[in-house]
């Protein structure tokens, strides 16, 4: 065989096991999308592919079968108002890691990393025993409070800004531009992609949190969709799958769009902090 014709094997490998790979991270989500048309009793039967009957109104019933109109608007305000306090404070502390020099700063940034280790389950208790004895049990501030920064967060901002050349603070210091001038003027737009990416990150992991919300929430009025979603699973009349189904599908969908409009930032933002 040719080199041309290795080269084209192994191209037409790499490309059937990316597409076996694909297909394996899709098939869960083609399942629910299906079953979010489907009659309860045929979701989990294994013989029907597609339903029988295309049940469209699953999705205006399951909207209708709890205020999900009020879990949305949570989920929005929690997602938004974390999203952007996580971009403000990762920027500014990625920043002060990666071009200011002060004492301990490495020993303190090492501290940081630890940190990442810890899981989020083993700090659970500590944190709604803070919140609750600050009296934010059933307030947004409650929810919010635990991510409004992120670790890992500082630490992809901190990549891309090292990879950013020293000679523009210098620059910057010879036109007479303080430190937080220099931030927000030459660092923070050429961190747009690692921005981007930590918002990403950021959105998809306040948005999908089923824990803490379940946790620090017990009133309707500040539930969000993740925990809304219990609405509908009954020991006595049974769990609703077709609506449950169609709420999933729902909620998924503005994560994916979210991605999709910033693909290139964040693939750009992966690229430039050394990440593979």
């Amino acid at each position: 065989m040719t080199d041309l014709g290795k080269r084209k094997l192994k191209e037409a490998l790499r490309h059937a096991f990316l597409i076996f790979v694909a297909a394996i991270v899709i098939l869960p989500f083609f399942w629910m999308l299906i079953s979010s048309f489907k009659d309860n009793n045929e979701v989990f039967d294994n013989t029907i592919i597609f339903p029988e009957v295309w049940k469209f109104s699953n999705y205006p019933e399951a909207l209708h079968a709890a205020p999900f109109g009020v879990f949305f608007k949570n989920s929005i305000l929690v997602t938004a108002i974390s999203v952007l306090c996580q971009l403000m404070t990762c920027s500014l502390a990625a920043f002060a890691f990666a071009k200011i020099h002060f004492r301990f700063r490495d020993v303190i940034f090492q501290l940081f990393l630890a940190c990442m280790m810890i899981p989020s389950q083993a700090t659970v208790i500590s944190n709604y025993i803070t919140i609750s004895r600050l009296g934010l049990v059933n307030t947004y501030l409650g929810i919010v409070l635990v991510s409004l920064t992120s670790v890992f967060g500082i630490f992809l901002m901190r990549q891309n800004f090292k990879s950013i050349p020293d000679d523009y603070m210098e620059a910057a210091s010879l036109d007479g531009c303080g430190k937080l001038r220099t931030f927000l003027c030459i660092f923070l737009p050429m961190g747009k992609s690692a921005m981007a990416t930590t918002g990403i990150f950021s959105m998809v992991d306040v948005w999908n949190d089923y824990m803490w919300p379940l946790i620090v929430s017990n009133s309707t009025r500040y539930k969000t969709v993740q925990t809304g979603i219990t609405y509908m699973i009954s020991e006595d009349v049974g769990s609703q799958w077709g609506y449950i189904m169609a709420i999933a599908a729902i909620i998924v969908m503005p994560v994916i769009v979210i991605f999709i409009l910033l693909q290139k930032y964040f693939v750009q933002g992966i690229a430039n902090t050394g990440i593979k």
